[in-house]
Formats: structure tokens, sequence, C-alpha cells
């Protein structure tokens, strides 16, 4: 039977939606005359992390995945908020693949576009997000051995402790086939999640054309794992250390713009 169990609490659900809607909020109020860009993005990306576990085959291994990236973003040159999903494996070739899904909620902030009195074309942008990622896996496992049963007694009279008593004069266990046996391993399939607060930086490429925009980017970020959750018994005891990724993608859009129209004042004489 698969059970679900949580090794450290995982609130990224409760904790995305407000910093969604804050980073909307800046998005809103900051747009202006730069307009509001609505975009669709998709990125190739590879990633590095670490696993600590008391599997043998996870046990201080080292991860790399490839993938691609799917997203949506939301803002201006100075800051935009974008919603990712994300699917990664290990390169063909390896022993074991394993394959991983993510989802990512951030921010990207150009602090040129507070100082510089033309738009560059290529900037520099700061990223800070937290990202949801579960890593599937299979393989074998040795449960703890399981507590010996009581034999059922037949007498009515209540023995001592160390088992004594009629029937049983030398004090051995009622049932020799009671004692703990020594457990087996076993195949299991599941997976091991974790929750990370993401900080990086990238340089993109933008350029516009009336409503219509095109930006092409490169990003690294490190992410710092914040919680852990695990499908199986088997993976309870499996965590995802801190994580390196690099991200290269592009993303095409339209420029929203507010209406320049303004009321005319009437004076009646």
């Amino acid at each position: 039977m698969k059970t679900s169990i949580k090794s450290t609490p995982n609130r990224i659900n409760f904790h995305s939606i407000i910093i969604t809607a804050f980073i909307l909020g800046i998005v809103a109020g900051k747009a202006g005359a730069q307009g509001l860009y609505l975009g669709v993005e998709v990125t190739s990306g590879s990633r590095a992390f670490n696993v600590n576990s008391d599997l043998q085959d996870l046990k201080g291994a080292k991860i790399v995945q490839q993938g691609r990236i799917y997203g949506i973003t939301v803002g201006n040159r100075l800051l935009s908020g974008k919603v990712r999903l994300g699917n990664f494996s290990e390169p063909k070739g390896g022993s074991k693949p394993i394959q991983s899904n993510s989802f990512e909620l951030g921010a990207n902030f150009s602090p040129l576009q507070l100082v510089a009195k033309r738009t560059p074309i290529i900037e520099p942008y700061v990223i800070v997000s937290m990202e949801a990622t579960k890593v599937k896996t299979d393989g074998t496992y040795t449960p703890p051995p399981a507590k010996p049963k009581a034999a059922a007694s037949t007498c009515s009279c209540q023995c001592p402790s160390s088992g004594a008593g009629p029937g049983n004069p030398d004090g051995q266990p009622a049932d020799p086939d009671a004692l703990s046996e020594v457990s087996k391993p076993v195949p299991f399939s599941g997976n091991f999640g974790s929750t990370r607060a993401n900080v990086g930086v990238g340089l993109r490429a933008h350029v516009q054309k009336g409503k219509l925009f095109l930006t092409v980017y490169g990003e690294m970020n490190y992410g710092v794992t914040l919680g852990t959750t695990a499908s199986t018994q088997a993976l309870l005891n499996t965590y995802v250390l801190n994580q390196t990724a690099f991200n290269f993608g592009a993303s095409i859009g339209f420029i929203h713009t507010k209406s320049g129209h303004r009321l005319r004042r009437v004076s009646f004489r």
C-alpha cells in the first residue's frame, strides 16, 4: 500500500499564493509608461544536486539532470513575475535514469532600469524564486525487522515474564518461531521531494517592435533546501541537498499599454 509521509513541513502552496500576489501587485504599480509585458517562455536547463540517504543506491549520490521548462511571464522591464513547470531526466547512458518534475514561482529584477537614461538591449537581472521538486526513483530496501508476536497461551493462570509455567517449566519461549527474523530486501517505487529558495543572476537581450517583444536569456541560480517529503517508507530518510542550475531560453509575447486619452475639462460661462 502506498502511503504519503512528510518528513518536514512543506508550505509551498500557501507561501506561493502570497508571493505571487505581492509580485503582481508591484508589477501592476510599476508598469507605467513601459506597459505590461505578457508572454510565454521555453527554457532548456541543466541542474545538479546531491542526495543524502540511507539507501545504498542513493547514499551520497550526485544527480545531474537536463530538461525543458515551460513558463508564463508577466511584468515589465524593471520587474517581472514567472510561473514555470519543468521536466528533467538524467542524460542517456546513465546506469539508472532518474526523472523529476518541478514547479517554480519567481521574480526577475533589473536594476539598470532604475538608473539608465536609455533602455539597454542587453542587461543583467537578479532572480529570486521558490521551487518545489519531486524526484521519481525505484530500487530495493531492507525494512526494519518486525517485532515478534507472542504465542497464544491455553492456560488460564498468569505466568511470569520469563515464560515459565505449566507445560513450559524451563522458561523457554512458547513458540521458537516467534523470534524476530532478519528482514529481506524488498522492491519499492516512489518519489521524494524538496522545497527550495533560489537566488541567482541572469543576462538577457530584449528587442521589441510595436506591441510585440522577444527576449533571449541565460541564467544561473543556487537553491537552498527548506523542506523535504517522501511518498514511501523506503524514502523517509532521503534528503535533497542544495542545487545549482543553469538555464538558457527565450520568451515571446505582447505589450499592453495604458490608454493615453485624458478627460477634457469643460467650463461653463
